[in-house]
């Protein structure tokens, strides 16, 4: 929609007919394992060195 594929009247029908997947797919039940979690290694890393780094996004 972002890119101007599909209007919003369009995406509003193509969810309406979608409605009662999504309406059954949510009485499923979910298991532990597919519980939401994250896992960036990464993200955490570059937050701890930003912490004791002297360069800073914004300047007082």
């Amino acid at each position: 929609m972002r890119l101007g594929k599909l209007g919003h009247i369009h995406a509003q029908l193509i969810r309406q007919k979608l409605s009662s997947v999504i309406a059954s797919l949510l009485e499923q039940p979910v298991s532990d394992e597919q519980l939401m979690h994250s896992y960036v290694p990464l993200t955490e890393i570059a937050a701890m060195r930003h912490e004791i780094s002297d360069q800073r996004l914004f300047a007082n």
